[in-house]
């Protein structure tokens, strides 16, 4: 159970505009209206639990209107008054673990707060509560360094496609199956794009998607990097128990990054607070620790620090940031400037592939009728050829049939020679790490990939798993 549930979402009175006197005349006024006017028998017992003292005021999160929230609210009984219009609703005491619960599967559902989910309770909620957009996209029997990594890349995938980089990434759903392997789910709108956007420098490129962010986890784990990735995902799970154990503990604390000293996450009683100061105006973002996305957002920061460390005294954290060599006990084994380098090349060689495949599926007339499925088999199977093409010792020699043949990919004979001179660029980076015949293996791994769709059946593949 994570901490978000062990704390049941306790709700609290916010009401700064008002005095303590102020507030129990304006809750004696809301009793006696609703038991005068209502001959709703739940806003009766409202009325009487405000009167009591057994009421409180429930604040949900997300961007969920006040009066959804009202009537999802109202199919479970609950009664509730709206105090301010916004996120706030007074509610009985008795009420406020499950309306907690009601507002965790709402955001859930919309895919576009809670970052990392159980799979479960993400399809059950999409299933539940969804009345468009309820088809899940699944990748089935995956090992768990491939579905940490994934879920990793998927935070560059913003649930606002006109908002990318202002919106919060989308829900993955994680889990293990009967397999004893690992399944992941994330709403099927999200699976795939042709929406572009221009840099600063007036390029474009295509935006990111589920199947860019499988190719990069692929690319990633399966590549040479496969071993030191396995390590940094158990690295990753070890720090992330020690830091549950440590707020649950109610201790305050800092992380760091040994290799990045513009940010760092304070964690006190209260929540988290993440400052990055590498701008010239310092950042800060703030989670609580009664929201329902306190876990994950914590998770999706922390995955922006590499080897990182905990420092628990002001001192040793001001020596840090002020460049002083102090002792870190860092999670993951140290990067080499090599490993470094190669990380960053297969980002780079991932987002060109990733636009030769695009630029050939925009051509397709029928793209947009094709379901989820048949858009990522094709995307996967281009990709593979790509990196099949590379991988072959006749690559800088290849015409533009011969990677037709192999790619599926009609391209100009100038596009093809960039191309080319791109990836022995990347070769040539010193410290020279990146290979291109080294990810001759993942295409064969890719072509196996178990991916399914599904509507009808999300409710009892999750009682399968379960």
């Amino acid at each position: 159970m994570g901490i978000v549930e062990q704390k049941t979402y306790k709700a609290g009175l916010k009401f700064t505009q008002y005095t303590m006197d102020q507030l129990l005349d304006l809750l004696s006024i809301l009793s006696d209206y609703l038991s005068a006017s209502t001959k709703n028998i739940l806003e009766k017992r409202l009325a009487q639990d405000i009167k009591k003292g057994k009421a409180v005021v429930f604040t949900y999160h997300g961007d969920i209107p006040i009066s959804k929230m009202k009537n999802e609210l109202k199919k479970l009984n609950i009664a509730s008054f709206a105090v301010d219009g916004t996120h706030q609703l007074i509610i009985r005491e008795k009420d406020a673990v499950r309306a907690a619960e009601l507002n965790k599967e709402l955001l859930l559902s919309l895919s576009n707060y809670i970052h990392k989910a159980d799979i479960v309770s993400f399809e059950n909620a999409v299933a539940k509560h969804n009345s468009h957009n309820k088809e899940i996209f699944s990748f089935r029997d995956m090992d768990e360094t491939f579905v940490e990594t994934f879920n990793n890349k998927c935070n560059g995938i913003f649930s606002d496609k006109n908002k990318p980089y202002e919106s919060r990434p989308i829900t993955v759903g994680m889990g293990k199956n009967a397999n004893d392997k690992y399944d992941a789910s994330v709403l099927g709108k999200y699976v795939f794009t042709l929406a572009q956007y221009e840099n600063k420098n007036g390029a474009r490129f295509y935006q990111r998607d589920v199947c860019r962010a499988n190719l990069e986890a692929m690319v990633s784990v399966y590549g040479p990097n496969a071993e030191n990735k396995a390590k940094e995902i158990q690295a990753d799970k070890d720090f992330k128990l020690e830091l549950l154990k440590r707020i649950e503990n109610n201790e305050q604390f800092f992380v760091v990054s040994s290799e990045n000293r513009s940010a760092y996450i304070e964690i006190t009683q209260n929540g988290f607070t993440a400052y990055n100061m590498a701008e010239q105006k310092q950042q800060t973002y703030e989670v609580s620790k009664d929201n329902p996305n306190f876990e994950a957002d914590l998770e999706r920061h922390l995955d922006l620090l590499y080897s990182k460390a905990i420092v628990t005294d002001i001192t040793t954290l001001s020596k840090h940031f002020a460049g002083e060599e102090v002792d870190l006990e860092v999670n993951r084994p140290l990067r080499s400037a090599e490993d470094n380098n190669r990380g960053l090349a297969e980002g780079r060689i991932v987002k060109k592939i990733d636009t030769l495949v695009k630029d050939e599926m925009n051509t397709m007339e029928k793209i947009d009728n094709y379901d989820n499925e048949k858009k990522f088999a094709i995307y996967n199977k281009m990709a593979a050829g790509v990196l099949k093409a590379m991988a072959s010792p006749e690559f800088n020699q290849m015409s533009v049939s011969d990677f037709k043949e192999i790619t599926g990919i009609t391209i100009e004979e100038d596009k093809l020679t960039n191309f080319k001179k791109y990836v022995y660029a990347l070769e040539q980076d010193k410290p020279t790490s990146f290979k291109r015949d080294a990810y001759s293996d993942v295409p064969k791994i890719i072509e196996k990939q178990k991916v399914e769709t599904h509507i009808e059946r999300v409710t009892q593949n999750s009682i399968v798993r379960e």
